[in-house]
């Protein structure tokens, strides 16, 4: 074989194994409930990665809506190895929200469904945008809990760990476009790196980072569902949600290092023989 094509195979197979170990994937298999039967999806949004949810007319009627979809499989997205990372991206805008507002919040994690059929128990992260009460937050659900999964008052929504952010002064009134994103890297003895972002009209404007303890944490390293929440209190009567994605790195295991090592043993003894056999 060819020195160059040797080269050229090894490179491909790198490049493919490498390739194989990224997923990225865009979410459009839309579920929403509701209170008092406010929220419904907007002309058949539900099936695509850009929901929109509420009249944009009525007052609140997207206010206190669950939004919710499954992702990666029958078996989800695992965090296995130390450096695998699993993030979720979009944007949302709100229509009619109370400009003046400093308790709204809006919720969006990435969850374990932890085989429950309704929207309880579930296992995850989750991270609230920093408003006029409070900053920005990272909640660990921890197992068992009973209550749905964006839940951070009931004395039953076990949360593990809280993760605060920093953020301005300022209240976040939703007004405009803010794009979002919640990053979870695995590190040594499962231990859980949580960040969270939120650019409101391209400002940072909230953001979240710290380390999760699987000392204390009792929550999960498989993911299946992402998950909103519009708190009553945007008092939005419409949600406008766009690309909303989860992308999921995988570091490649012990195994495949080897491999492509024992590939290039086998390039650089087949180029050492080919140099040798010349010599001759």
């Amino acid at each position: 074989m060819k020195p160059k094509k040797n080269l050229f195979i090894l490179s491909t197979i790198s490049a493919l194994v490498l390739a194989s170990a990224s997923h990225a994937e865009l979410i459009t298999n839309w579920s929403l409930t509701a209170p008092d039967g406010r929220g419904a999806f907007q002309n058949g949004s539900e099936a695509t990665a850009s929901p929109v949810i509420g009249d944009g007319t009525t007052d609140n009627n997207a206010g206190g809506s669950n939004l919710y979809a499954s992702f990666g499989g029958p078996t989800g997205y695992i965090l296995s190895e130390v450096g695998d990372v699993i993030t979720l991206t979009g944007s949302v805008s709100f229509v009619g929200n109370v400009t003046n507002s400093i308790s709204g919040a809006f919720r969006f994690g990435l969850f374990d469904v932890n085989s429950r059929e309704d929207l309880e128990g579930w296992l995850g992260y989750f991270t609230q945008s920093h408003n006029g009460n409070t900053t920005a937050k990272i909640y660990e659900r921890r197992n068992p809990n009973t209550t749905a999964y964006a839940s951070t008052t009931s004395p039953d929504s076990n949360i593990g760990e809280t993760l605060t952010g920093v953020a301005p002064g300022t209240a976040w009134t939703a007004t405009g476009v803010s794009a979002f994103s919640l990053s979870l890297e695995l590190l040594s003895d499962n231990n859980v790196r949580a960040t969270s972002q939120l650019l409101h009209n391209g400002i940072d404007f909230s953001e979240a980072t710290g380390t999760f303890l699987a000392s204390v944490n009792g929550s999960s390293l498989t993911f299946n569902r992402v998950g909103f929440l519009v708190t009553n209190s945007l008092s939005a009567d419409q949600a406008s949600f766009s690309n909303i994605d989860v992308t999921f790195t995988a570091i490649p295991e012990p195994g495949t290092y080897a491999l492509l090592a024992g590939l290039g043993a086998i390039g650089l003894a087949a180029g050492v023989r080919r140099k040798r056999s010349r010599a001759s």
